[in-house]
């Protein structure tokens, strides 16, 4: 309860510091990126934009912007109202998502819809028809176009199906149809709906290619609209009667498109920046821009905590009785405990608790904003670090750079971008389909060009595209994990160069083809089958099989880790409640089956990477320890393992001199009682506090 109510507190002093940094010391911080969501003013001079969280308005030719939304939460989505009054927006905050609408003259902001069940997406105004027309995104596979009254009231669904989704929509001008995309996995077609006969008319016919952003011409009756096909996003634009054409193509980004009154131009979001969009020729030019925030004054990353006991993760035991100098966010000292005089800094007395690198979380999501706020309470367990390994590349470039510029507290994130898959893909949000083999390193060098740190293969992508990936990779520098073991096996993967795998899906490896689940009959879907998609038939496995040895004696070899997030294939009530007897025993074996295979890969070699898939990273350490890896091993499963597999060991996961200040003070010792692993009372992040148990 005292931790708790400690997090709690926390939380509180959040919210404090959001409502009230006008009346404390104030630091600016200027930055001309970070763009999320658009859309130009009815009058033409204007673009709303979402910029790390909050709306500013930015003169069409470029220039200084001006914020119009503070406070605390993450605002995206903005929508202008006919005639230029009113500004819709979305707002996530840890109570939710709402639909908000700002009073341009006034400037008044009223809640008119508060979502129970979904994330507000993409939102449209029509005053003719007096509703607010929005996207509810429930989850990484649905997302359905929703209206509610101008004046707020009950939202009412106007698209449906199970893991359908429309990630955008265009009305026309007299409201009554609807222009969206919608498809099932990494696929979609645009269609025609007319809202009020409750009919729909299909334009496009793909197999591989997803239909993405849409705008509505209103002065020529023509769509624009984004096609994505093997990493590269085509604009395209179709004809009143029918006919398409191509006008750009670039690679893979987050776009969106927000067409001019005058029906000429559009203004093109592509890579978190801003274009001017010819929509007769495609050519683009760059609208520059600035914004200011002005954000609390921090504490200098300056201190010191002393009467502590040390595990460095360099070694295997404690260093009793020290002290650890920090200056200007990185360690400056590691001396034995002393009365030393240290000039003015201050001084933290750890009472002779545990002093450990700050944790790292090898196997996160941050699939949309409500994650981060779902996750707000990742510092207080010492998670300093985490590795993304799977979000809209813009999105997770802007999350990670809110948090190191400090607009948002969390830890430092390393982004694999999104998932790069096979034909059709899996995950919709999130993920770039890819069939063509020389179309992987175009895509691998936007990506590094975006700021991705690493990069994931995902389970439906074909073997003949995973040694291409890997020279990509390699090329450019960037390491590569893999959700595989469906269409390829993991040896076949480590033979083509991945270097590391996430969970463990090695039936590709060990059981016989009518055995495994090949992901294109629904065979993976959580919902449909939960045994298989999480655990598949470990309990056929044996254990004993020489394969198992001599496949991770090969990972061992070629210096291939992984992270097998064994919390997650953990049976609970869900599983009971949608499988027989049979099933969920099986189930049960396959947990613990896991969680040998993963102490049988420590013990021949395997850098073994703590992640979980799910934010509970003491309990998937425990698990570990459950299993017999030393707890000295664990704790650097979740330390510089980390930083070792991402190539940063220089940088952080040790508490040695020079390395970031990433510190979590232990009341216990985890070395010997893996539990204590729990009682976090302090957190210092880059020689900051950033949570302390009082």
């Amino acid at each position: 309860m005292k931790y708790q109510s400690a997090i709690r507190k926390q939380l509180l002093i959040a919210l404090l510091s959001f409502f009230t940094f006008q009346v404390i010391a104030q630091r600016k911080l200027t930055l001309s990126k970070g763009v999320e969501d658009i859309s130009i003013s009815p009058g033409g001079d204007q673009i709303a934009a979402s910029i790390f969280g909050k709306i500013w308005l930015i003169p069409l030719e470029g220039g200084s912007a001006k914020q119009l939304t503070f406070g605390f939460g993450w605002d995206s989505f903005p929508a202008w109202s006919e005639d230029g009054l009113f500004l819709a927006y979305s707002h996530q905050s840890p109570q939710g998502s709402s639909l908000l609408v700002y009073n341009t003259q006034t400037g008044n902001i009223r809640d008119v819809y508060s979502a129970q069940t979904h994330f507000i997406g993409q939102i449209q105004f029509h005053s003719g028809k007096k509703k607010i027309f929005f996207l509810g995104d429930a989850g990484q596979y649905t997302s359905h176009l929703w209206s509610v009254p101008i004046q707020g009231g009950t939202a009412t669904q106007h698209t449906f199906g199970k893991s359908r989704h429309e990630w955008s929509f265009a009305l026309s001008k007299s409201g009554d149809e609807v222009l969206l995309p919608q498809g099932k996995y990494g696929v979609s077609d645009l269609y025609m709906k007319s809202i009020e006969k409750d009919s729909v008319v299909r334009l496009t016919r793909t197999e591989l290619i997803d239909e993405r952003d849409v705008a509505w011409n209103q002065t020529n009756d023509t769509y624009v609209f984004v096609e994505r096909e093997n990493g590269v996003d085509h604009i395209s634009i179709r004809e009143a009667n029918g006919s398409s054409k191509r006008i750009s193509s670039s690679p893979y980004s987050k776009k969106k498109i927000s067409i001019h009154p005058n029906g000429k131009f559009a203004v093109l979001l592509d890579q978190r920046q801003l274009f001017r969009l010819d929509l007769t020729t495609g050519k683009r030019s760059p609208i520059s821009f600035k914004v200011e925030f002005n954000l609390p004054e921090r504490a200098k990353p300056e201190l010191v905590v002393r009467n502590v006991n040390v595990f460095d993760a360099v070694g295997e035991t404690l260093q009793k009785d020290m002290m650890v100098e920090i200056r200007g966010g990185r360690i400056s000292a590691i001396l034995k405990d002393s009365d030393v005089d240290f000039k003015g800094l201050k001084v933290i007395d750890g009472q002779g608790k545990t002093l450990i690198p700050g944790l790292m979380d090898n196997h996160f999501h941050f699939w949309h904003y409500m994650t981060f706020w779902g996750n707000s309470f990742i510092l207080p367990k010492g998670v300093t670090s985490i590795r993304d390994v799977g979000a809209e590349i813009s999105q997770s470039m802007n999350l990670k750079e809110a948090m190191a510029h400090g607009i948002l507290d969390g830890p430092t994130i390393y982004t694999t971008g999104p998932l790069i898959d096979g034909e059709q893909g899996y995950h919709p949000m999130v993920d770039v389909p890819m069939t063509d083999p020389n179309a992987v390193e175009p895509l691998v060098k936007s990506l590094k060009a975006q700021g991705a740190d690493a990069l994931k293969a995902y389970f439906m992508l074909d073997s003949a595209m995973m040694k291409p990936l890997a020279d990509a990779a390699r090329k450019h520098n960037l390491p590569l994990t893999g959700h595989i073991g469906v269409k390829i096996g993991w040896r076949a993967a480590a033979e083509a160069g991945i270097n590391g795998f996430s969970h463990i899906r090695i039936w590709r490896d060990m059981l016989p083809l009518e055995d495994q689940p090949n992901g294109n009959d629904e065979s993976l879907e959580s919902g449909v089958y939960p045994v298989q998609r999480m655990q598949a038939d470990w309990s056929k496995i044996d254990m004993s099989d020489p394969k198992i040895a001599s496949l991770l004696d090969f990972l061992a070899e070629n210096n291939v880790a992984m992270d097998p997030t064994v919390g997650i294939q953990q049976v609970g009530n869900n599983v009971k409640e949608n499988t027989d007897f049979e099933q969920y025993y099986d189930a049960k074996l396959s947990f613990e089956k896991a969680k040998q295979f993963v102490k049988m890969a420590y013990d021949r070699g395997v850098l073994i990477l703590a992640g979980t898939d799910s934010g509970n990273l003491h309990s998937e350490m425990q698990h570990y320890s459950d299993a017999g890896i030393p707890n000295h091993a664990v704790i650097k499963s979740a330390t510089i393992n980390g930083a070792k597999w991402l190539g940063r060991e220089n940088e952080f996961g040790t508490i040695e001199v020079g390395k970031r200040a990433d510190l979590v003070l232990i009341d216990g010792n985890p070395l010997e009682n893996m539990k204590d692993i729990e009682k976090v009372s302090l957190v210092i992040k880059e020689g900051r506090i950033v949570f302390k148990l009082d």
